[in-house]
C-alpha cells in the first residue's frame, strides 16, 4: 500500500494561501499610498525648483535696487558738488567785480549768462531762480528770464515754486518732479538739488534726469536675465518639465523652446478653456494653485492633448512671471515605475518563498511519509521494517523511538510465539 502525501499538500497549500493573502493585502493597502506619496514628491520638486529660482531672481532685483540707490546717491552728491562749485564761482565773480569797481547789476548779468553755457554729464545744467519763481538763468530760451510760477507739468504741479519753497524753508534739499530736457517737449522724472543764497537773493539748482539711470539699470536687468537663463537651463522637473519666464507685457523672456523664446505669446490659448494661456498663468500667480491645461509634446507638435500643470510666481520689481511646467503623466511615471518594481520584487519574493516552502515541506513531510510507509508495512506483518531515518532533531527522535518500539514489539511477538509453541508441544 502506497501512502499519498496529503499532509505535504495541505501544508504547502496553506502556506501558499497565507503568503498570497499577505502579498495582496500589502499591495492594495500600501501601493496606492506609495504612488500618492511619490506623485506628491515629484510635484513638490516642481515647487522647490521654482521657489529656488524665484529666490535667485529676487536677490538679483535686490542687487539692482541697491545699485539704483547707490547710483542715485552718487548723482545727488555730484549735484551738491556742482551747486557748491557754482557758489564758489559766483562768490569769486562778485569779489573780482567789487575790486574792479564793476556794478553789481552788470556782474549779475554776466554771471547769469556765463552759467547758462555751463553743461556737464548727460547735457545737465545749472539754473538760478529768484524768490518769486522767475528764472534768472536757464539754458533753455523758453524759460530763461521767464516767470515759472505758472508753468505746470502734466500732473498739475508747479515745479519751480515748489523748489523755491523748499530752499526757503529748509535752506537746501532734494526734490523730485517732472521736467522736459533741453529743446524737448516730453517731461521726464527729474531730481534736483536746490540751495538758498540769501546774501544774493536767489536760489541755485541743478538736477539729473532719472531716465539717465535707466540705461544702466536696463543693462543690469539684462545681465540678471542672462544669469537667470544660465541658472535654469539645466533644471529638469520629472523627465522633460522645465521653467520659463515672461514679463507683464507677455513677452517670453526665457523659454527652452527657441520657437517661443523671445516672442510675445498673446495668441496662445488653453485648449481646455479657450482663454489666453498668459492670462490664466497670471491669474494663478502666487496663489499656491496650479494651472491645468493641455499642450503638445516636442515629439508630437501641434497635438494639444497632453495634460500639464504649471505653478507661477510673480516678481513685482522686474515685472517677471516665473513659471514651472510639467506633464502630468511624467509626475505619475515615477510612481508607476516604483509600483512595477514593487510588483516585480514581490513576485520574485513570492517565488523564492514558494521554493523555500517546498523544500521545507519536503524536509518536514518526507520523513513523516517514510514513517507512515513503514507503519503501513508493519501493519501488513513486515515486522522487520525500519524507517531508516537518522536525524538529530525531533523527527529523528520520533523515528528512532518508532524503530525501537517496533523492534521491541517484534521481540515480544517472537517470545510469545516461542512460548505458545512450547506449550502446544
Amino acid at each position: 500500500m502506497h501512502f499519498r502525501p496529503k499532509l505535504m499538500q495541505r501544508f504547502f497549500l496553506t502556506l501558499l494561501i497565507i503568503i498570497s493573502m499577505i502579498f495582496v493585502t500589502v499591495y492594495f493597502y500600501s501601493v496606492p499610498v506609495i504612488q500618492k506619496k511619490v506623485f506628491e514628491i515629484e510635484r513638490n520638486a516642481s515647487h522647490i525648483a521654482i521657489n529656488s529660482v524665484f529666490s535667485l531672481a529676487g536677490k538679483m532685483y535686490s542687487d539692482t535696487e541697491k545699485y539704483r540707490s547707490q547710483a542715485l546717491d552718487s548723482h545727488k552728491k555730484r549735484l551738491q558738488s556742482v551747486v557748491r562749485l557754482t557758489e564758489s564761482y559766483i562768490a569769486s565773480s562778485f569779489s573780482d567785480a567789487d575790486r574792479n569797481g564793476q556794478s553789481e547789476a552788470l556782474t549779475r548779468q554776466a554771471i547769469f549768462e556765463k552759467i547758462r553755457d555751463l553743461k556737464y554729464g548727460e547735457n545737465d545744467y545749472i539754473w538760478i531762480s529768484d524768490y518769486n519763481g522767475v528764472l534768472l538763468s536757464h539754458p533753455d530760451p523758453r524759460y530763461h528770464g521767464k516767470d515759472a510760477s505758472s508753468l505746470f507739468n502734466f500732473e498739475g504741479q508747479a515745479a519751480i515754486p515748489a523748489l523755491v519753497d523748499l530752499a526757503l524753508n529748509q535752506g537746501e534739499g532734494f526734490y523730485q518732479y517732472q521736467w522736459n530736457r533741453l529743446n524737448a517737449e516730453s517731461p521726464l522724472d527729474k531730481v534736483s538739488f536746490v540751495k538758498n543764497y540769501p546774501q544774493w537773493g536767489f536760489i541755485i539748482g541743478s538736477g539729473i534726469y532719472l531716465n539717465d539711470l535707466k540705461a544702466d539699470i536696463d543693462q543690469i536687468r539684462t545681465e540678471a536675465l542672462d544669469e537667470l537663463r544660465e541658472g535654469i537651463k539645466d533644471i529638469k522637473i520629472a523627465s522633460t518639465g522645465y521653467l520659463f519666464v515672461f514679463d507683464g507685457n507677455k513677452n517670453m523672456l526665457i523659454h527652452p523652446n527657441s520657437n517661443i523664446d523671445g516672442t510675445n505669446f498673446l495668441g496662445l490659448t488653453n485648449p481646455v478653456t479657450g482663454r489666453e494661456i498668459a492670462d490664466e498663468l497670471i491669474q494663478v500667480a502666487d496663489t499656491g494653485k496650479e494651472l491645468y491645461y493641455k499642450w503638445d509634446r516636442p515629439n508630437d507638435p501641434g497635438n494639444y492633448k497632453y495634460e500639464k500643470l504649471s505653478l507661477v510666481r510673480y516678481l513685482p520689481g522686474f515685472d517677471w512671471y516665473i513659471c514651472s511646467t510639467v506633464y502630468v503623466d511624467e509626475l505619475r511615471s515615477s510612481s508607476e515605475l516604483l509600483t512595477e518594481r514593487i510588483i516585480t520584487i514581490a513576485a520574485i519574493a513570492l517565488l523564492v518563498a514558494l521554493l523555500l516552502m517546498l523544500l521545507f515541506s519536503q524536509w518536514i513531510t518526507q520523513p513523516i511519509k517514510r514513517l507512515a510507509d513503514t507503519a503501513v508495512r508493519i501493519s501488513a506483518g513486515e515486522l522487520t521494517a525500519k524507517s531508516g531515518i537518522r536525524r538529530d532533531d525531533e523527527v529523528g527522535l520520533l523515528a528512532n523511538t518508532f524503530d525501537t518500539m517496533v523492534e521491541r514489539l517484534r521481540d515480544s511477538i517472537q517470545n510469545l510465539d516461542s512460548k505458545v509453541e512450547q506449550r502446544t508441544r
